[in-house]
């Protein structure tokens, strides 16, 4: 989202908010950004689901602060690590 659409939505997130309309609903400010984030994290889930599936993860060793001890699970790739 560039300044200029993140300027736009606070603007009319300003005059919703002044007029006590929903920011969120269908016709709301921020409909568009949380709509964004929400369909990005489905598909970054499926992508690991999908990925974790055909073993394109090596096993990482890491440390579970509930059971004190290292466990071996599947890396997560860079780009959410």
């Amino acid at each position: 989202m560039t300044n200029e659409e993140l300027n736009s939505v606070m603007e009319k997130a300003k005059k919703q908010f002044r007029k006590g309309e929903p920011l969120f609903g269908k016709n709301g400010a921020f409909h568009f950004m949380l709509e964004n984030f929400l369909n990005t994290a489905l598909e970054t889930e499926m992508d690991e689901h999908l990925a974790e599936n055909k073993g394109n993860h090596g096993p990482c060793i890491v440390h579970n602060p509930v059971l004190a001890q290292p466990q071996s699970r599947r890396c997560l790739p860079n780009r959410l690590a």
